[in-house]
């Protein structure tokens, strides 16, 4: 809208070149005078102003002007003198801008509101000088601070501990957070300020990037996080005291396992050159009583053993094509007789066509292996079902049993060790409550996943699911799942060999000797390393058969490493140990000798010596 004023006769309109409608008519703009368009309260105010527009010291306003049904429009004046007298004016309206900027304005109160009356800790951080410019009560508050003038203007390192916990100055970290948050739209971390005397205390930093009144600035939050971090040090001490715990656990079954493998490895021998005398059919009877009871024994310290080594990632899987149908012939060949046993049906399902699967098949049948004893251990009457079908991308091994079942509430626990449904008298028959420990470790290992149905009183249905390559060509890659068979060996052959014991029990080094000497073997014996290098014959023996841990600072590694290095040539030796804790498992996985543990089955033992002998002859 435009208009003129030629001359100033009281202020009035005499001419115009383009009418405000919302102002009335042409001819009725023009009768108007400055108190017809103006509130009455601004009447005096705006004459005062045109009149000093004729001197050129008024030139832009704004003012509500009157509409002709009595509203108010909002505009903006602009005043130029003319030569010959008089003004000459323009109004722009400016409604939508005022709308706009009260608005803003209501906003900037809003938030001025809420910045003042939060509990969490505001302040308003002006980027390009790295200082605070503003700050609420909570801050001060939290800063034990009674002025914002210990607090404004201070760049945020000031506030804080010289150095963060990570190391790096909080004056290089606050400029890195700052730069962050602008170039990201907000920017959340941890800091540890101080207060104003010095204390520091732990807070979660927000910064998030605003324009307030046309300026560039950063709304600050602080979260004092000090009972936080109160509670998460709690957790992090009771994690590593359950660590520490499950250490010491691992720590003394792995003590007390050495020390029950020894005389056992002693009894084993015994009773298996006992076993080859001139026994009667009752003392023959007894003898294969002991050994199957040295058997449950020996099988709870192997258990043990296996957990040891897959804690310590020392077992390692050797996965290659393997036919499915030899996986369910072992099955059957080691399961089906304890089923018959307990006069229960044993029953294997598996696709008509051939099918083959990538795995480590040892690994595996350990694992169904497992899962099918505890399914026969727990059935009465019924049966067991071990079943494989494809399911999508993947194999399904599904095992059923007509069992006791597994409450719901004892569901989570069935793969923590010693756990056991239904065994508070630990009935030795009932198993050692480590087998599906073992299947859980091995399958985290495999990549494979291990589930549990049942309804108490009706059974349980465990599943394990491998991946399955279909597109893999099976034609003449499938080989067989081979559990190790201890051959039968020549004693006549092994007559004249000369072995050197070193171990330092004298019940396993004698039952040892005297079980090596009926197959005609010459037998030095040691009680530790530093006796065994000095006598002459330590270069005549064939074989090194020596313990683990040794009386002295010799070890059983350290010995046979340096008898080879004496020799100058590779030597044949062997490690018998009953250690089975995590790190003594690690240091002879990294070894290059053969390590038994004990107690070792006689014919494993004698079978692992004929080889060695043989391949050097």
């Amino acid at each position: 809208m435009r208009y003129s004023l030629p001359t100033i006769r009281d202020v009035t309109f005499t001419q115009i070149k383009r009418r405000p409608h919302y102002l009335g008519t042409s001819n009725e703009f023009l009768k108007m005078g400055i108190p017809d368009v103006v509130a009455q309260g601004d009447v005096s105010d705006t004459l005062d102003k045109f009149h000093m527009a004729q001197t050129g010291g008024f030139k832009r306003d704004e003012r509500n002007l009157k509409r002709k049904d009595g509203t108010f429009v909002s505009v903006e004046i602009v005043i130029t003198p003319l030569p010959k007298g008089g003004v000459y004016g323009s109004c722009r309206d400016i409604s939508e801008r005022k709308k706009v900027e009260s608005a803003l304005r209501e906003s900037e109160n809003r938030f001025r509101l809420m910045f003042e009356s939060t509990a969490d800790a505001l302040l308003l951080l002006d980027p390009k000088i790295g200082q605070f410019v503003d700050c609420n009560q909570a801050t001060m508050d939290m800063l034990r601070c009674h002025d914002k003038s210990q607090i404004l203007p201070l760049h945020p390192a000031k506030l804080s501990s010289p150095h963060q916990p990570d190391g790096r100055s909080s004056t290089e970290k606050a400029e890195d957070m700052i730069a962050t948050a602008m170039r990201n739209g907000s920017h959340r971390f941890e800091w540890i300020h101080c207060s104003a005397y010095r204390e520091d205390f732990p807070v979660e930093v927000l910064l998030t990037p605003i324009l307030m009144e046309n300026k560039q600035l950063i709304i600050t939050t602080w979260r004092d996080i000090t009972e936080r971090k109160k509670v998460e040090t709690e957790l992090l001490l009771a994690k590593s005291n359950a660590e520490a715990a499950n250490a010491d656990k691992s720590r003394f079954l792995a003590a007390a396992s050495h020390d029950l493998r020894q005389p056992i490895q002693a009894l084993n021998l015994f009773l298996d050159v006992l076993g080859e005398t001139n026994l009667n059919h009752e003392q023959q009877q007894i003898v294969r009583n002991m050994e199957a009871s040295s058997g449950a024994l020996s099988g709870l310290l192997d258990a043990l053993l296996n957990i040891s080594k897959l804690d310590a990632g020392i077992v390692k899987k050797n996965e290659f094509l393997v036919d499915l149908y030899e996986i369910f012939r072992l099955l059957e060949i080691e399961c089906a007789p304890l089923a018959k046993e307990k006069h229960l049906r044993f029953k294997l399902f598996f696709p008509q066509r051939a099918l083959a699967l990538h795995t480590d098949p040892g690994l595996l049948l350990v694992m169904l292996r497992n899962i099918v004893g505890n399914a026969i251990r727990y059935t009465e009457k019924g049966g067991v079902l071990v079943g494989a079908r494809m399911h999508g991308n993947h194999l399904v091994f599904q095992i059923w049993d007509t069992g006791i079942g597994i409450a719901p509430e004892h569901l989570p626990r069935i793969y923590d060790e010693f756990f056991q449904v239904d065994n508070r008298q630990r009935d030795r028959t009932q198993g050692l409550g480590i087998g599906l420990s073992i299947v859980k470790r091995l399958a985290l290992l495999m990549g494979y996943e291990v589930t549990c149905r049942s309804r108490p009183g009706r059974g349980a249905v465990f599943t394990v699911s491998l991946p399955f390559d279909r597109t893999i060509d099976l034609a003449g890659r499938v080989s067989s799942a081979a559990i190790d068979q201890e051959m039968p060996v020549d004693a006549s052959r092994l007559n004249g060999l000369h072995v050197f014991i070193i171990e330092d029990d004298t019940l396993v080094a004698e039952a040892l000797a005297g079980w090596l000497k009926s197959f005609g073997i010459e037998v030095s014996v040691f009680a530790n390393g530093r006796d065994a290098l000095g006598d002459r014959r330590i270069s005549d023996a064939d074989i090194y058969i020596s313990d683990f841990r040794l009386p002295g600072d010799i070890g059983g590694v350290e010995l046979l490493d340096a008898i080879q290095h004496r020799l100058a040539r590779p030597i044949k030796g062997l490690i018998i140990t009953g250690d089975t804790s995590t790190d003594s498992v690690e240091a002879l996985a990294s070894s290059q000798w053969t390590v038994f543990h004990k107690p070792v089955e006689p014919l494993r033992l004698i079978s692992a010596i004929a080889s060695m002998w043989q391949s050097s002859h």
